[in-house]
């Protein structure tokens, strides 16, 4: 993926940690939501539209503009399995 977006090693370093953030807050956000008695798909699809902001506030934060548009065209957020639409639609 670095070599794909012709990242530096600083920035490598990074994406691998916004990365890792990113996870650790969707797996943490989406636990609370079962543990409150149901999965609601129109939460879970403001909530993901709202982490993929925040999210690419982020990457702008050490990345180019094309560079974060072609991670974003590759491997953002695909919110249509929650009925929503994804990038690209």
């Amino acid at each position: 993926m670095a070599r794909e977006l012709s990242l530096n090693q600083q920035q490598t370093e990074e994406l691998l940690i916004a990365r890792a953030g990113l996870r650790n807050t969707m797996r943490e956000v989406f636990e609370y939501m079962r543990e409150q008695g149901g999965f609601d798909r129109d939460m879970a699809r403001e909530t993901i539209s709202e982490l993929q902001a925040e999210h690419e506030k982020i990457l702008n934060e050490f990345m180019t503009a094309e560079q974060v548009k072609t991670y974003l065209d590759r491997y953002g957020f695909n919110t249509r399995r929650f009925g929503g639409r994804g990038r690209g639609n």
